[in-house]
């Protein structure tokens, strides 16, 4: 693919790179005849949209992947003979930067693949005749300046009406003045395809009007709005994008340290074109938001809120008798879906960044929910791309930067869990195959770190409340070096490598009686900790004595708390399972639903959306993080338990739930106080009083 065709831009010629005008490009092409089959494949770095006579080609937004440039570069292709008559036709092309030429710096490192926005196409005809013909890029494009005066992913864009070229794109303009494409350096990385789901807007709906005259989506979400205004020709109208009405108030995004020197700071700008009114929305950025001020005082005709996040299919979904715990659902799946695109990140508002253990803790639930296969496969080939030879991975990805801190074993469980957590949910091992090499150069990283089995590199415990007794980072580093080795057993037998999964089997044991040695057989008082009671519940760490006496400590701290959690994100990931698994389900809802602080029933009685970074909602207030109560809901409320695959239902029957309806997949499951409904595509395993009923597949009932 594109052996003839080059690499093309603009053509500046500066020591500081041009970021503000986004560029256009055309090229007009003849069809000879009827066309069979015409196949345009085409990357545009770093962000592109492309058209045909003057039509965009497809409805997908924010293309062309994020990835490490300079390794991998993915390119799209489009069916489009349907579009192709015989005659004239032009071909064109908007760029964007994107984060391929991100003028603000991560941390202060420096971006090693930056350059200017390029192009590389390749056009492939085929005609009924049994005619061929290959349109490439090269320097018979020309190219100018597009309306687009300013545009970064993490801080606005700038349209200016006025510079509109009328019919830019129509085969008959005439670009005679316009200037030639450069051959542009090649970015560096191998090409090829995107295999994942396209970025595009999922869902849209109108904004209210407030009495403080801003708008409200109603809802947290990723995208933009649409605004059509009516005003002053050259009037300048901004709009600025807000999570929290305070802050709308303020006219201060108290938290974004990713755009404070820049031109915008999430605020998109539209110059009104002559004729007094127009409509915008922005084309190479996006914001996180609920909020929307619009300045100065014009006449707003509309504001559509665009919900924008990568396309997957939902595969699950849940409800039940308790509006809290649906208010709670909906939140998680917002918060995932707000923060999937492209690549699975911590927020949309701030930093766009695609955190490792922020996607690894909010795995189960996102594989439970949506169908992301091929999403996890692209982001988890990013991780191989930023991968050392010595195994270490940095702890955002794609990254320039974030390899010496900010890492550690519970971040870095994402190139081993996630494919073993999708395993374990759809019996899938493709993941695991495509990764695996990886993964065991990772451990072998992990053993270079350790002591006597001990090691202690990473964030630890992150985002507890205000009274949270975080443990020392060496507990939960170690704890997660163990179930990084001990995942590494199956994966190894998934792929009939047996050599290997005694050797993970013995780290796996030799880290866990360092563990007991160290943190429970001593007198470290773990068991005063909901996190390391947890942790250690939810794991292969205690015997069965011992398991059953640490659940029963953790549900009476938890009960003495006033049935509060007192945890960060990694306690929060295994409290859940810890409670339900040793019979405490009923511990977990009441603590789930407790309307008062710290919980996720206080996030939404607060006006909440979304799951927010932190209990007191002073940071991010659209984080998945603390997502792995929509697993419980699915696994224990619903009773869908899949382990490799297999099939088991195996419901909790909270005493304050009516009913529960949910679905996985093919797997659906109700209950209410009368009887039990299961629909399952092949034999499973149905537990009612503790009786194993073993089901063929169809759908069956039970008297409750």
């Amino acid at each position: 693919m594109f052996e003839s065709a080059k690499w093309i831009g603009r053509g500046w010629h500066s020591k500081v790179m041009n970021y503000d005008n986004a560029p256009l490009f055309r090229k007009k092409i003849e069809i000879k005849s009827k066309v069979r089959e015409a196949r345009l494949h085409v990357c545009g770095l770093g962000l592109a949209l492309y058209y045909l006579d003057g039509k965009a080609i497809t409805e997908d937004v924010l293309i062309t992947p994020y990835t490490y440039y300079d390794k991998t570069v993915l390119y799209q292709t489009y069916e489009i003979s349907n579009l192709l008559t015989e005659g004239k036709h032009a071909v064109g092309v908007i760029l964007g930067n994107g984060f391929y030429n991100d003028p603000v710096s991560e941390w202060g490192a420096s971006i090693l693949w930056r350059d200017n926005p390029k192009l590389i196409l390749q056009l492939d005809i085929a005609y009924e005749n049994g005619e061929t013909d290959c349109i490439v890029s090269d320097t018979s494009f020309t190219t100018n300046y597009s309306p687009i005066t300013y545009n970064h992913m993490r801080c606005g864009e700038r349209y200016d009406s006025n510079l509109e070229i009328e019919d830019w794109c129509s085969p008959d303009f005439d670009d005679s003045k316009w200037d030639k494409a450069v051959i542009a350096r090649h970015p560096g990385g191998k090409i090829k395809q995107n295999l994942q789901p396209p970025i595009r807007i999922c869902e849209a709906w109108k904004c209210e009007e407030t009495k403080e005259r801003y708008f409200d989506a109603k809802q947290n979400i990723s995208g933009w709005v649409k605004v059509t205004v009516k005003g002053a020709p050259g009037q300048e109208v901004k709009i600025s994008y807000f999570e929290h009405e305070n802050i709308v108030h303020s006219q201060h995004e108290p938290f974004n340290d990713f755009n404070k020197n820049s031109a915008l700071q999430h605020t998109d700008c539209y110059v009104i074109g002559k004729d007094g009114v127009g409509s915008f929305a922005p084309h190479f950025v996006y914001h996180g938001f609920r909020y929307v001020a619009i300045e100065p005082q014009v006449e707003v005709l509309s504001v559509e809120a665009q919900f924008v996040h990568t396309d997957m299919q939902e595969e699950g979904s849940f409800y039940c008798s308790d509006e809290m715990l649906n208010r709670i659902h909906k939140a998680v799946r917002y918060s995932t879906l707000s923060n999937y695109v492209g690549i699975p990140t911590d927020c949309p508002h701030r930093e766009q960044n695609g955190w490792t253990g922020d996607a690894q803790l909010s795995a189960e639930q996102t594989i439970m929910n949506f169908d992301v296969k091929s999403s996890y496969s692209k982001w988890l080939a990013d991780i191989r791309d930023g991968q050392r030879e010595s195994g270490q991975i940095p702890c955002v990805v794609p990254s320039a930067a974030c390899y010496n801190w900010g890492t550690g074993p519970a971040w870095d469980a994402a190139l081993i869990l996630i494919p073993y957590y999708y395993f374990q949910l759809t019996g899938d091992k493709e993941l695991i195959e495509e990764n695996y090499d990886s993964m065991v150069k990772y451990v072998s990283f992990m053993c270079s770190m350790q002591d006597d089995y001990i090691v202690s590199f990473g964030l630890g415990e992150w985002c507890g409340n205000r009274s949270t007794r975080i443990p020392h980072n060496k507990i939960l580093d170690t704890y997660y070096s163990y179930l990084i080795a001990d995942a590494m057993i199956i994966n190894s037998r998934v792929l009939h490598k047996e050599e290997k999964a005694k050797e993970y089997e013995l780290l796996a044991d030799c880290i866990k009686n360092a563990y007991r040695r160290h943190f429970i057989l001593s007198d470290y008082p773990y068991d005063e900790s909901q996190i390391l009671l947890s942790c250690a519940i939810d794991s292969g760490l205690l015997t069965d004595e011992e398991k059953t006496e640490a659940a029963a400590k953790l549900n009476s701290l938890i009960v003495a708390n006033d049935y509060h959690m007192d945890c960060g994100i990694l306690g929060n990931k295994h409290i859940y399972n810890a409670l339900s698994e040793n019979g405490y389900c009923e511990t977990a809802y009441k603590m789930v639903v407790n309307p008062t602080y710290p919980s996720m029933a206080h996030w939404i009685l607060s006006g909440m959306t979304t799951l927010c970074e932190c209990w007191e909602m002073t940071t991010s207030l659209n984080h998945h993080m603390f997502s792995e109560v929509d697993m419980w809901m699915y696994k224990y409320l619903a009773g869908i338990r899949i382990q490799s695959g297999e099939i088991t239902i195996n419901p909790c029957f909270i005493k304050n739930l009516d009913f529960v309806k949910a679905k996985h997949r093919d797997i659906s499951v109700e209950w209410d106080k009368k009887k039990l409904t299961v629909d399952v595509p092949k034999r499973a395993t149905v537990i009612l009083n503790d009786e194993k009923i073993i089901v063929e597949k169809g759908k069956y009932t039970f008297s409750l």
